[in-house]
């Protein structure tokens, strides 16, 4: 699932605060979350994607 950066089945709150600490480089990811975390398709992982996640766990669909 895009954005589940934890694996554990739904993106979440945690999951965008991974990917902007990932982005902030203060966490690697594998390349399987790196792939996950790039909700926007632009092969890179920032805070965009994290915005993204939020939106999508909120429920939040523009």
């Amino acid at each position: 699932m895009k954005g589940d950066v934890k694996g554990d089945g739904k993106a979440d709150i945690t999951d965008a605060t991974l990917i902007r600490m990932n982005a902030a480089k203060l966490t690697a990811f594998s390349e399987v979350q790196s792939e996950t975390a790039d909700i926007n398709g632009d092969d890179k992982v920032d805070v965009s994607d994290a915005s993204l996640v939020q939106r999508l766990a909120a429920k939040l669909f523009y």
